[in-house]
């Protein structure tokens, strides 16, 4: 009985370590309590037909144990990748921007957004030169681009 108990134990260990990383939380945790109630309902059937006592509590505890050990894993790789994408953007965009990013991170991606848009381009009277002036000074005083006609 023993041997039935532990190749049990390792099938069920197997079978959650297999599934539960590939659903979130939520999903995990009605995996984990119907596996827990198929478990129990297997062992009262067991004992109701065939007279066989099979082991509830030990593999109840390495049921629960392994749905909290993968939710605090799935928990501590969510925030460390949210520190890596906050280190990243923070030195190139505001951080209300990265505060958005991270919030809403199934919109992050390549590609853009389309938008119909309108866009005014304007010529500056004498913007080369002033353009110029500014690039051996290394700065541009906004009067001088006004005070000239």
């Amino acid at each position: 009985m023993f041997v039935f108990d532990v190749g049990l134990m390792l099938a069920l260990g197997g079978l959650l370590v297999a599934l539960l990383p590939r659903f979130g939380v939520r999903l995990s945790a009605l995996v984990t309590l119907a596996l827990a109630g198929a478990y129990l309902l297997l062992a009262v059937i067991e004992f109701r037909t065939q007279l066989i006592w099979i082991n509830v509590v030990y593999p109840a505890l390495l049921i629960a144990l392994l749905y909290v050990s993968s939710t605090l894993v799935h928990y501590f790789t969510a925030e460390r990748e949210k520190r890596q994408i906050k280190h990243a953007f923070q030195h190139y965009v505001p951080v209300a921007v990265v505060d958005q990013i991270l919030h809403n991170i199934d919109n992050l991606g390549l590609g853009g957004d389309k938008r119909e848009l309108s866009v005014l381009f304007s010529d500056i009277r004498g913007f080369t030169g002033i353009a110029e002036g500014c690039r051996r000074r290394r700065s541009c005083n906004c009067s001088m681009i006004t005070s000239r006609r």
